[in-house]
């Protein structure tokens, strides 16, 4: 499980990549990740990942896509909470505009 404090961000399962972010952009992490349930994890260091890079570029590219599509993830949440948002708003101002 992946998320910020108490928002929920999204459901990993087995195989899936996390902490990728933090690999390549050092600073505070964007999330945290729970396990769920008992797993077997994978920890890489910086400089060994950095030589994997650019050792194999398809890893590189594989990592890039990985997190456009995360990003992608993140914004179609946003937009569905904008769009919530935006109807209750006007929902509210409808039952404000009848009494």
């Amino acid at each position: 499980r992946a998320h910020v404090g108490d928002r929920h961000l999204a459901e990993r399962g087995p195989g899936d990549v996390v902490g990728e972010l933090a690999l390549l952009s050092p600073g505070v992490r964007s999330a945290t990740v729970t396990a769920l349930a008992p797993s077997l994890l994978l920890r890489l260091r910086r400089r060994p990942f950095e030589e994997l890079l650019e050792d194999r570029p398809e890893i590189a590219r594989a990592v890039i896509a990985s997190l456009a599509h995360r990003l992608q993830e993140l914004a179609d949440q946003d937009a569905a909470s904008a769009a919530a948002a935006a109807e209750a708003m006007a929902v509210g101002a409808a039952v404000t505009a009848t009494t």
